[in-house]
């Protein structure tokens, strides 16, 4: 993340897969997703797509709306009240994405013994039709593929690892049962109540990672569109009795 005068706050930049242009022309920032991409023909990764050093606007980790909402519902001597969280429109860099595509976790990677003719262009426009094996070192065309498609591309370019964090989440759930006064039938104890509360019981999100919600950054950092590498927010339970005398 930078800090760039004239761009929004929160802009994520990084590098990406090499489109190509034509006749159209780049402006070194933007990402134009739906170009071709752009396929080496020569070299060490000739077959592959290229990447692009360029750092470019892959997203922003502001939202674009917050919302929220909460009620509390009784009968009789039950009270329900919960709490729903919203952050909507927002990007996250998923740094555990990016570990868990170059040591093969991540289950696209379980095709890296196949080959496989990426879907794009030459530098000189002409379709792509080269053959390259996903794997790493020999492959069976007997070309050496060193530490293979997904250490040697996937994980070098940003792009393939910022993904939409809009999330919903059910932060909070209180169930209570005030007591019958009449149960105690004394003096002493005036009324009493059980309440059974859950915290960040349910998540709703698209984004791929344990919680699009933490940070890899302490909590004064400006930089937060970096995730991964932190817990994700606890899931706790409480039993309280509250007795008044």
């Amino acid at each position: 993340m930078k800090y760039v005068p004239g761009y929004a706050v929160g802009n994520i930049y990084g590098s990406s897969y090499l489109r190509y242009y034509g006749n159209g022309t780049d402006d070194k920032v933007s990402l134009y997703g739906d170009l071709p991409l752009v396929i080496a023909n020569t070299g060490s990764n000739a077959g592959f797509p290229v990447r692009d050093a360029t750092q470019r606007i892959l997203g922003n980790s502001q939202p674009d709306w917050i919302g929220g909402i909460t009620n509390s519902f009784s009968y009789k001597n039950f009270r329900l009240s919960f709490l729903f969280e919203t952050q909507q429109g927002q990007e996250r860099y998923n740094q555990l994405g990016n570990f868990m595509a170059a040591f093969g976790i991540a289950k696209y990677t379980e095709d890296r013994n196949t080959t496989k003719v990426f879907e794009g262009v030459l530098p000189n426009g002409d379709p792509n039709t080269q053959q390259v094996w996903l794997g790493q070192g020999i492959g069976p065309d007997n070309r050496n593929y060193t530490a293979g498609f997904y250490r040697n591309i996937v994980r070098t370019v940003s792009e393939n690892f910022v993904e939409d964090a809009s999330w919903v989440r059910l932060r909070n759930l209180s169930l209570s049962y005030k007591i019958p006064s009449k149960i105690f039938n004394t003096n002493v104890i005036k009324d009493a109540s059980v309440t059974f509360t859950g915290n960040n019981l349910f998540l709703w999100t698209k984004y791929s990672g344990f919680d699009p919600e933490t940070s890899s950054t302490s909590a004064g950092s400006n930089a937060d569109g970096f995730t991964g590498f932190s817990y994700p927010a606890v899931r706790s339970y409480l039993l309280s009795i509250n007795v008044n005398f």
